[in-house]
């Protein structure tokens, strides 16, 4: 599942391809994916994007029209896709069954009048691409937490999000209400540096282990960014190994810092990695 690092990088490799062209046509290929709205292409036809932003997971295309904007969401299995002009011609049979095309499992594709493509390929189809005005905007980027980047992500902020918390250490991080841009991958690393167990309850997080967590929430996602995010998420692909990896994917490997075996377990109904050594239970 895309999570923070990942979506600034499909932003950073976008921004310098599809800004400041007229957009001349837009395939709906699921309509789904623009939540059943049958004007989308009408309602952008003729402008073009002028900049691209990011808040937590939603990339926020501003265009031409100073109250039209498009909100796209990566879902899952979603990722912005650029075709530059003939570069690959599609037919109709390139969508579902070749599995090299740029077209697997495109879903939107919008057409730019240079002749080069802006695709959202999305395989499980829980991402959207809406169209928003800046109120709309507004309200669906002010529901996100403090986020590592932002003038918001301050200590003192960060003290707050433990207050009258019942939950799980973990829940919390994944809460992105309280943080913004942690997912499943993200949650399990800095959990691990910070040497938290996921089940601890968050009243019974120290002062240390809080400060250890606003530290490492910062660093892991930072480094990720500059690193380009993980190796593109693959449902059959739960267990995908990357080497910089601490505990997530290494199920039943050995830890890199103490040589116990990695564990997973579930919390908050999802696959969680953690060495029982390194990160007590209480």
């Amino acid at each position: 599942m895309p999570e923070l690092p990942e979506v600034e990088n499909n932003r950073r490799y976008l921004a310098p391809n599809v800004l400041h062209k007229k957009i001349t046509e837009i395939e709906v290929l699921k309509p789904k994916i623009v939540k059943q709205n049958s004007q989308f292409g009408q309602q952008l036809k003729g402008l073009h994007f002028t900049s691209l932003k990011r808040r937590a997971k939603l990339l926020i295309f501003e265009t031409n029209d100073s109250n039209t904007f498009v909100l796209g969401h990566l879902g899952m299995t979603g990722v912005f896709l650029f075709n530059e002009a003939n570069f690959e011609s599609r037919q109709e049979s390139d969508i579902y069954e070749d599995p090299n095309s740029i077209y697997r499992h495109a879903r939107l594709i919008y057409h730019f009048v240079d002749g080069s493509q802006l695709l959202f390929r999305d395989m499980r189809m829980f991402g959207y691409n809406i169209i928003a005005t800046e109120e709309e905007k507004n309200q669906a980027t002010a529901k996100y937490g403090i986020e590592p980047g932002l003038a918001n992500y301050t200590w003192e902020n960060f003290q707050t999000i433990f207050n009258n918390r019942k939950t799980s250490i973990k829940s919390l991080l994944l809460n992105q209400n309280v943080i913004a841009g942690l997912g499943n991958i993200y949650a399990d690393e800095v959990l691990f540096l910070s040497k938290v167990h996921p089940k601890r309850l968050v009243h019974s997080i120290n002062e240390t282990e809080k400060k250890a967590l606003f530290k490492n929430v910062s660093e892991v996602l930072m480094e990720a960014i500059q690193r380009g995010g993980e190796i593109s998420y693959s449902p059959s692909e739960e267990e995908e190994e990357a080497s910089h990896l601490y505990v997530y994917g290494r199920t039943g490997q050995a830890c890199k810092v103490c040589q116990s075996v990695i564990e997973k377990t579930k919390v908050a109904g999802r696959g969680t990695h953690f060495c029982c050594l390194c990160q007590k239970a209480h």
